[in-house]
């Protein structure tokens, strides 16, 4: 269990985060408390008297209440709050605005019955003492009838069709601020009722088992916090309910055999795993990935292109948040890499945590991945990623190197143009990270059918309609062949490498000279599709023959030109004719995903020259 050990020392070391942060939306919650949207707010004095009531706006809805362990994972029965909840369980006078046959009123009995063991506890407060001896006289409703809260028919009754921020009136959610001398008036940022509410739950004199995650002994659960994800979210990481039939697998009689975790551990774990997941996790369908430091120091986004995390050290110089040459992306990635790794303890430990469901939501939660590596060791190979990923293409609009995300890896390579962008569904997405994630934190070899497929797509420019589109394909797919290079030869240099003989590099510089020269002599200038990537995806299968036919059609435009480019042009291709072998040129066998390395860079070459002839 040391998802769950590291999850406890997260949450012991950062206690003093408790409650709401000013500066961030996440909330590590005490424990034996969770959150829910409010839609009623009550205020009553220190005496247990009405004193107003209003509606809550949505962006202050959020609301941390106190839990048992029953109604933390209450879903049917009736199993109440300790004190802010719907509106069936606290208002004593609900059976009168409703219309039903049901005999309601156990919901508040039970309510009303647990309130008083806190009241009667030595860990109530005066607020508990004070919204008690308001609920004893059941005119809740009635009273928020009277404040205009609540709408009634005709009749007397809710109006079932009202509604207060989506909600059914008869199922809102009430919480309680008490004007007494205290400080903090509500009762959800209450830190001395979050305590006492703790002390009262711990003073339980409920036989205590042997924890496996801290080795002592403590009053155990097998009723573990869902809400781990999001709040909607009901799949639980632990939990059992194989009481019958072919018991626990035929390995244990009972749940307790299985696994025994003390509560306030089980709070504790899941309740920083929440936390962190809400601060820094990333979401694709039911997939969660939370990568986090053990002491929780700064780190680069794991799911992130390059320049996401460049911004961070990079300041305002508009060079160093896109770096256009590979020397200057090598020095700023070391830059910001040295800049986290300045950060780290010398104990630093880096958590990396998959979660997911087969049903969204629901079910049992799955930790599909787990990783606990030395903080340098992660940001060595996170480094290496980035460096090994790394090529031209566009970041945020602008020209820059850079490696992208998974995310827009999956977009590239198995996902379609919609409109002016390139999108994969959320499955392909998910099922794209969880291939990756591998690759980048345990320096696995990137997958191969991953390059075939990219290079496929980048072969077919014709494909898209917009061109922008077809550009990103050709960067995800020379940025993964560059790492695959890298993998076997240990070397792919980003510049165009004019003495390489490889046959699929080679090839690839021709069909660049073909497409900017015929682009050079073109009347239309850049709104037609050149031959030569008309012809791409045939070229990447049969070059020798294709060529022919490019070259061929290349020579009308080469006329067009002034004497001097054409010159420039033709003597390009026969330099690179001169790399060949006559062997190599004329076997009429599919070229692998080098030579689109070869086009990129001497494309770039050829229009880095034109761009310095012009200034």
């Amino acid at each position: 269990m040391s998802w769950m050990e590291e999850l406890y020392q997260v949450y012991e070391r950062h206690q003093d985060r408790i409650g709401y942060e000013k500066t961030h939306d996440a909330i590590l919650l005490p424990i034996y408390h969770s959150t829910a949207n409010a839609q009623v707010e009550v205020t009553i004095d220190a005496e247990g008297n009405f004193r107003s009531a209003k509606t809550v706006d949505k962006e202050d809805a959020v609301t941390i209440i106190p839990v048992t362990m029953d109604s933390a994972a209450r879903s049917s029965g009736i199993a109440p709050h300790p004190l802010c909840d719907k509106l069936i369980y606290i208002a004593g006078d609900y059976q009168n605005y409703i219309d039903s046959k049901k005999d309601l009123r156990p919901y508040h009995e039970l309510y009303m019955e647990q309130l008083d063991q806190w009241v009667q506890s030595p860990y109530s407060t005066p607020k508990v003492f004070a919204i008690y001896n308001y609920l004893k006289k059941a005119c809740l409703i009635r009273e928020l009838i009277t404040e205009g809260v609540f709408q009634v028919d005709d009749r007397g009754k809710l109006l079932p069709k009202e509604k207060i921020q989506g909600i059914s009136q008869e199922d809102v959610f009430i919480r309680f601020q008490v004007m007494d001398n205290s400080l903090e008036q509500r009762t959800w940022l209450d830190r001395d009722l979050y305590e006492n509410y703790i002390r009262f739950v711990e003073s339980s004199d409920s036989e205590k088992q042997l924890c496996y995650v801290t080795g002592e002994m403590a009053y155990c659960t097998e009723k573990h916090p869902g809400k781990i994800r999001n709040t909607g979210d009901k799949a639980r990481l632990i939990s059992g309910n194989d009481e019958s039939g072919f018991t626990y697998r035929g390995r244990f009689r009972e749940k307790g055999s299985v696994s025994s975790v003390g509560y306030g551990v089980s709070e504790k774990a899941h309740d920083a795993l929440k936390w962190l997941i809400a601060r820094q996790g990333w979401h694709r369908d039911s997939l969660t990935i939370v990568c986090w430091e053990n002491h929780l120091a700064s780190l680069p986004s794991l799911l992130a292109d390059t320049g996401n995390f460049f911004a961070a050290f990079a300041g305002e110089d508009e060079e160093e948040q896109y770096p256009n040459t590979g020397e200057a992306f090598a020095r700023q990635l070391n830059l910001a890499m040295n800049g986290y790794r300045s950060r780290l303890a010398t104990d630093s430990r880096i958590i990396v945590m998959g979660l997911d469901s087969a049903v969204s939501g629901k079910g049992r939660l799955a930790i599909t991945l787990y990783r606990e590596i030395q903080g340098s060791r992660f940001l060595d190979h996170l480094e290496g990623w980035h460096q090994d990923m790394a090529w031209y293409g566009f970041f945020r609009g602008k020209p820059a190197v850079f490696a992208p995300s998974p995310e827009r890896i999956a977009a590239a390579v198995y996902g379609t143009e919609q409109g002016t962008f390139l999108k994969a569904k959320d499955d392909i997405i998910k099922a794209t990270v969880d291939r990756l994630l591998p690759c980048m934190i345990d320096g696995r070899p990137i997958p191969r059918d991953m390059v075939r497929q990219a290079v496929a797509k980048a072969s077919r420019p014709q494909a898209y309609e917009q061109h922008y589109n077809w550009r990103e394909t050709l960067f995800i797919a020379c940025s993964l062949v560059k790492k695959e290079m890298i993998e076997q030869k240990g070397v792919c240099p980003m510049s165009l490498d004019r003495n390489c003989t490889d046959r699929s590099y080679l090839y690839g510089r021709l069909l660049a000279v073909a497409d900017v020269a015929e682009r050079s002599g073109s009347e239309s200038g850049n709104e037609r599709q050149t031959n030569a990537k008309r012809y791409m995806s045939a070229f990447s299968a049969r070059p020798f023959s294709t060529w022919k036919i490019i070259e061929e059609r290349l020579q009308p435009y080469l006329e067009k030109l002034n004497p001097g480019l054409r010159t420039t042009y033709e003597k390009l291709i026969n330099e690179i004719f001169d790399k060949f072998t006559l062997e190599n040129y004329s076997i009429d066998q599919s070229l692998d995903g080098n030579y689109l390395l070869g086009y990129h860079t001497q494309s770039n070459a050829i229009y880095q020259k034109k761009e310095g002839e012009e200034q």
